[in-house]
C-alpha cells in the first residue's frame, strides 16, 4: 500500500479550487489475509469474502470478493485525512458498480468538483472512486467536506443535525416497485439495539490496521487529547459495524456445521439491522452502497446505539431473475449520552 504524507497543517477553504485532486492511496494486491483480517475486525463471516469454492459453486461468483464494507472505510479515511485536523467529512455516498476479487489492487482517489462559501466555513464537494488495475472505477461516489475559512475557528464538532445534507435520505419515490408481499414492511422500525461492548483501544487497533491506516486520532492519547475530540475516537464509519454478537448469545456460526449452504451472514446482528427478516425474499445478499451524513465520532469507553427502519424495498430486473433492493435507514448515537454520530442509508441486494 502507498499513502501520501499526512497533512501537517489545517486545510483552509480558500486554498481549495475546483479541479484539485485528492492525492490517491493505493491498496494491494489484496490477499486472502487482508480480507480475513477485515472480516475478523468487524466480525463479518460472509463466506463470499474468503471461501473460493462457496463463491463459485453456491453464489455464481468468480471468487472471493473484496468487502464492500472495507471499500467504504478506505474512502472515508481518504477524505478524513484530506480534510485535515480542522475540517470535517460532512456527507458521503457511494455505489458499488463492479466486483473486485481476491488479488485486486485498488486506488482510492478524488477530485474537487464544487465549492460553496459561507461566513465561517465553506463546503467542498468531491467526486470519489476506487479504481482497479484496469483503470475501471468499481466504486463511485460523492462527498462533501466542510473546511473553515481563513481566520475562522476549526469546524465545530459535533455538527448540528440541521446541517445534514440528506445524503442518507432516499431520492426516489418510496414503494413504487415494492412487491405487494413486502409493502407492509415499509416504514417498519426496529427496537433500539445497543452494542454489547464499549469502543476500546483493542477493537480500534484491529479496525485501523485492517483499513491500513495510521491515524493518531484512533490510538495516540496525547495527540488525540490535544485535538477537537479531547481523546481517542473511532473512525468515521466505525458505528456501522458495532453490533457484534453478545457473549451470552447463541453463536450464529453454529449453523454452518449443519447447513453447508449457510452463507455466514444471514441474520447476524450487523446484517439484519434489528429488523425482522423479509419472509420469502431471496437469501443471497450483496452490498449495493450507502448514503451517509456524519455528525460526530464515537469516543472510547462508550457503547453505540442504533435504530433502523425499512426505508424502501424495490424490485428490479436482473440477468438471472428479479433482484430486491432493500434500503434501511439507521440512526447511530452514543448510548450513554444520546449524541448523534451518523445516519446511514444502507442498500442491500437480495438475489
Amino acid at each position: 500500500m502507498s499513502r501520501p504524507e499526512a497533512l501537517q497543517s489545517p486545510r483552509e477553504f480558500e486554498t481549495v479550487a475546483v479541479g484539485d485532486r485528492i492525492e490517491p492511496v493505493v491498496y494491494g494486491p489484496l490477499t486472502v489475509m487482508h480480507l480475513v483480517r477485515w472480516c475478523a475486525a468487524m466480525e463479518n463471516w460472509h463466506r463470499i469474502h474468503y471461501d473460493h469454492q462457496f463463491c463459485q459453486e453456491h453464489e455464481g461468483l468468480p471468487g472471493p470478493l473484496v468487502n464492500g464494507s472495507w471499500k467504504q472505510q478506505v474512502l472515508a479515511q481518504l477524505l478524513k485525512e484530506w480534510a485535515g485536523p480542522s475540517g470535517w467529512l460532512l456527507a458521503l455516498t457511494y455505489q458499488f458498480r463492479g466486483m473486485d476479487t481476491l488479488g485486486a489492487t485498488l486506488t482510492a482517489r478524488g477530485t474537487v468538483v464544487g465549492v460553496e462559501a459561507h461566513d465561517e466555513w465553506g463546503d467542498v464537494r468531491c467526486q470519489v472512486e476506487l479504481v482497479n488495475a484496469a483503470s475501471e472505477a468499481t466504486t463511485v461516489g460523492e462527498a462533501v467536506i466542510r473546511l473553515h475559512r481563513r481566520g475562522a475557528s476549526p469546524v465545530s464538532v459535533p455538527v448540528a443535525p440541521e446541517s445534514s445534507l440528506g445524503f442518507s435520505e432516499t431520492s426516489t419515490e418510496i414503494g413504487v416497485t415494492c412487491p405487494p408481499q413486502f409493502r407492509e414492511c415499509l416504514g417498519l422500525r426496529s427496537a433500539t439495539l445497543v452494542s454489547p461492548d464499549v469502543v476500546d483501544a483493542s477493537s480500534l487497533r484491529r479496525f485501523m490496521q485492517s483499513i491500513m491506516a495510521r491515524d493518531p486520532d484512533y490510538y495516540d492519547e496525547g495527540v488525540a487529547s490535544a485535538g477537537r475530540f479531547g481523546g481517542i475516537v473511532a473512525p468515521p464509519l466505525y458505528p456501522l459495524y458495532a453490533l457484534r454478537v453478545p457473549a451470552d448469545a447463541d453463536d450464529p456460526l453454529t449453523r454452518a456445521s449443519r447447513d453447508p449452504d449457510f452463507d455466514g451472514a444471514s441474520q447476524t446482528p450487523w446484517s439484519s439491522f434489528g429488523l425482522p427478516e423479509l419472509a420469502g425474499a431471496p437469501q443471497r445478499l450483496l452490498n449495493a452502497g450507502n448514503g451517509i451524513d456524519l455528525f460526530s465520532y464515537a469516543p472510547t469507553g462508550t457503547r453505540i446505539a442504533v435504530e433502523s427502519v425499512y426505508q424502501d424495498i424495490e424490485e428490479k430486473p436482473g440477468k438471472r431473475g428479479p433482484l430486491l433492493f432493500v434500503s434501511v435507514l439507521s440512526r447511530f448515537t452514543v448510548h450513554e449520552t444520546g449524541d448523534l454520530l451518523l445516519q446511514s442509508r444502507q442498500t442491500t441486494i437480495l438475489r
